[in-house]
């Protein structure tokens, strides 16, 4: 069944052009705009959706939580966050990152799915 972490997870629509190899919106790869500008939540940004679209989770949710570190960043990355903890299993930390995304963004339909797959998948393994 579709749960979050799965394939069917729904990601925010405004989000850096970051899969593949295909480079940001700049047209700096996500890992050298991070060399070239640290301090950037967007440059953070960026890389973490890469990492997340490349299923490399772990590093993606170091990446997300740099760039939520900086002034400046989408709210959108709760729910990429809340994405990539799911996806690593770590749910309680995910429902945070969810419940956040939905607060800021009460209209952001892939926020609410994704706390309610969460919501669901946590009932059925508790």
């Amino acid at each position: 069944p579709a749960g979050v972490g799965t394939n069917h997870t729904q990601r925010s629509r405004s989000r850096p052009c970051v899969s593949g190899d295909r480079a940001t919106g700049s047209g700096v790869h996500p890992l050298r705009a991070v060399a070239l500008a640290p301090d950037d939540g967007q440059a953070h940004y960026a890389l973490g959706r890469f990492l997340l679209e490349t299923r490399q989770e772990a590093e993606a949710i170091s990446e997300l939580r740099a760039a939520l570190a900086r002034p400046g960043t989408p709210v959108d990355i709760h729910n990429d966050l809340g994405i990539a903890l799911a996806s690593t299993g770590r749910l309680d930390e995910a429902l945070v990152e969810f419940q956040q995304a939905v607060k800021l963004q009460p209209g952001s339909e892939a926020a609410k799915n994704n706390l309610a797959a969460l919501i669901a998948q946590m009932r059925r393994t508790r």
